[in-house]
């Protein structure tokens, strides 16, 4: 593990931080997922990047609210359930509805996995 972190370091340090967010970004199983829908419908570049930031966000998000106390398991999933579609329809907006559905339906193989994302 140290030796994996010091060789992000010099990698991070060598690529420089906006070079190396593009080389970690290209190394995650999930952007590489999404860059083959994104192929497959003719999406740019920059498409496909705001779709990984909001994937990227709506894992986070999810992983909070499964860390939030106090929540019944009924409210837990109604929440889980509203970042899920509310993504959904934010990759709608900018990738169109066929990156939309594919992403949801692909969202197991892509990473996200059952009510991940």
């Amino acid at each position: 593990l140290r030796s994996l972190v010091g060789s992000e370091m010099c990698i991070r340090d060598s690529l420089g931080a906006e070079r190396f967010e593009e080389y970690a970004r290209s190394q995650d199983p999930i952007y590489r997922s999404l860059q083959s829908i994104g192929d497959r419908y003719g999406s740019s570049t920059n498409e496909i990047e705001q779709v990984y930031e909001i994937a990227t966000q709506s894992r986070i998000d999810m992983q909070d609210l499964r860390n939030t106390k106090g929540l019944s398991r009924e409210e837990r999933r109604e929440k889980l359930l509203e970042i899920r579609e509310s993504s959904f329809e934010k990759i709608e907006n900018i990738a169109g509805k066929e990156i939309s559905d594919s992403v949801r339906t692909n969202s197991r193989q892509a990473g996200f996995g059952r009510n991940r994302f």
